[in-house]
């Protein structure tokens, strides 16, 4: 009887294992998700600043009559945020 229970503990160890190692998959798979999507925010970082301050130098143009340079602004960002 003692070498069945010694097998039944070694199972159990085993089964023990494999459900810390899938935690630890699912932990790293998850790890890499967010690391993905903060590298293609900072990538997109210098875009969506420039896309931010073109209000206000939109408006600095039109304070300065300078209408043509805005409609290409304009068509500009109508093209980048399609």
């Amino acid at each position: 009887m003692a070498p069945h229970r010694h097998l039944e503990e070694q199972v159990s160890d085993a089964t023990q294992a494999l459900d810390q190692e899938e935690d630890k998959e699912d932990s790293l798979t998850a790890l890499s998700e967010k690391h993905r999507v903060r590298r293609r925010t900072l990538l997109k970082h210098s875009s969506l600043l420039e896309l931010l301050e073109l209000p206000s130098l939109m408006d600095a143009r039109v304070r300065s009559n300078r209408d043509d340079r805005d409609r290409k602004i304009r068509g500009w960002v109508c093209e980048s945020t399609k």
